[in-house]
């Protein structure tokens, strides 16, 4: 599980880290108002997005654990259909680009951005998911944010180069999924498997309902904080957002990793699947607790060295989008013990619940208070996930244990004694380091390092 989680998660790190230093560069060289365009076209094209990326990689990767079999002609029906959607995404995101009242350069980038619909389509990394194979997703990962952050580097130096972004990404995107689908169709008979990759489609409906209905809380407070209040304020909470976004993709692959054990014991045995979900759980908790309570405590600093004293201003949001961070962490364990056991229309209801909050608390807050009320919006509404999502776990009858929780507190209320008590006045990098530092031994010393993040088995921790 270990080796199965590093090789897609520290790709995902390397080249979210990449990317990182990528979204510094432009929030420096665009400035507030144009990073804001950046962070706008990628939350309306993300949303479209949901029915190609949600409609084939869960479902897809779990129909490739359970039956293992021809591959190459399932993934080239698979890529056959998402091109073929990917042309109907296009065109209802250029239409909607046509009737919004903003200038000609926002409704270029959305429209430019909207091309990764097609590097979309055409990766298969959700085959590699499948097989527990994550080695090559990782690099490709890697190699799309490296390229994207180079071709960054040589073409954007101010603003007048906005329209250069979301080519890069194109680009890097599109190598990247040339490099994942080579191996897999390389000497193979590969006549595309319609009816197989339709059953497929079919199959994640409610999924994507329920992702399309949870993106809102991703999107909308975007959307109409660019529409109520404009551009700079989404360039504000765009910045805090990226920095939890970077941390969400940890998160992911952490649980991806558990899904083909998870899926292979949904049906046999529930004491299996209970012990999988609360190592899932155990995990998940030692890494998002520390970062959420570090990050509340170091948001300024942290928004300030990274992107510029302009995003200073961001602070108080970016400490309540990190509370909502550490529910993310937790309820996608659950989602992805629901989606194991085949409970997506359980998923579908759960997410339509959080995202009505999510856009009634929006629609109430965005107008008094900003970006802190779309960040208060998100807060509430990753709860109500967190306790629906536990809630139906347990009437799968998965014996959840809390006490998990309890040492990665613990050690985190040390952390955070700490720095407390340099106070604001250190150096932020130190304080940064200091606490990682304190956590980690802390968390050693009282034996709460979880049991999966050791190369070999070793009992299970009680309680």
């Amino acid at each position: 599980m270990l080796e199965n989680f590093l090789s897609l998660g520290s790709g995902i790190v390397i080249s979210k880290a990449v990317a990182f230093i990528g979204t510094a560069y432009l929030a420096r060289r665009l400035g507030v108002y144009g990073f804001g365009i950046i962070g706008f076209a990628t939350a309306v094209c993300t949303y479209f997005a949901i029915a190609l990326r949600t409609g084939f990689g869960p479902v897809g990767s779990r129909e490739v654990a359970r039956t293992p079999g021809t591959i190459a002609p399932v993934s080239a029906g698979v890529i056959v259909l998402r091109l073929a959607l990917s042309g109907g995404v296009f065109l209802l995101t250029f239409l909607a680009t046509l009737v919004l009242d903003k200038p000609d350069t926002v409704k270029w980038v959305v429209i430019l951005t909207a091309l990764t619909y097609i590097s979309l389509s055409l990766d298969t990394g959700w085959v590699y998911k499948g097989l527990a194979k994550n080695r090559r997703v990782g690099i490709s990962l890697v190699m799309a944010q490296a390229i994207y952050v180079s071709v960054l580097f040589l073409v954007v130096r101010g603003p007048e180069d906005i329209l250069w972004v979301p080519l890069s990404l194109f680009f890097g995107e599109l190598v990247a999924a040339t490099y994942l689908a080579v191996p897999l169709f390389r000497g193979a008979a590969w006549a595309p498997d319609l009816p197989r990759a339709w059953s497929i489609f079919r199959a994640s409906i409610p999924l994507i309902i329920g992702q399309a209905l949870r993106a809102l809380i991703n999107v909308f407070d975007v959307v109409l904080l660019a529409l109520l209040i404009g551009e700079v304020a989404v360039g504000l909470y765009t910045a805090a957002y990226r920095i939890c976004f970077l941390v969400m993709l940890i998160a992911h692959s952490l649980q991806v990793a558990y899904l083909p054990d998870l899926s292979r014991a949904a049906h046999k045995s529930s004491a299996r699947a209970s012990q999988l979900v609360n190592r899932a759980l155990e995990f998940s908790a030692a890494l998002a607790v520390p970062m959420s309570v570090g990050g509340i405590l170091l948001a300024g600093p942290l928004l300030i060295h990274l992107f510029g004293a302009e995003y200073g201003e961001g602070a108080e949001a970016f400490r309540l989008l990190l509370v909502s961070l550490a529910f993310i962490f937790l309820h996608g364990v659950f989602g992805l013990t629901l989606l194991a056991h085949d409970r997506t229309r359980v998923l579908m209801w759960i997410q339509a619940l959080g995202a009505t909050l999510n856009v009634i608390l929006n629609l109430f807050l965005i107008p008094r208070h900003g970006i802190v009320g779309a960040a208060v919006a998100t807060v509430a509404a990753e709860g109500l996930i967190l306790i629906l999502d536990f809630l139906a776990c347990r009437r799968l009858g998965i014996d959840i244990s809390v006490g998990v929780l309890v040492k990665p507190i613990a050690a985190a209320a040390v952390m955070a004694g700490l720095l407390l008590w340099l106070g604001p006045d250190a150096n932020w990098l130190l304080r940064l380091l200091a606490g990682m530092v304190t956590y980690g031994v802390t968390l050693t010393l009282i034996g709460g390092l979880p049991a999966d993040a050791y190369p070999s088995p070793r009992s299970q921790p009680k309680g």
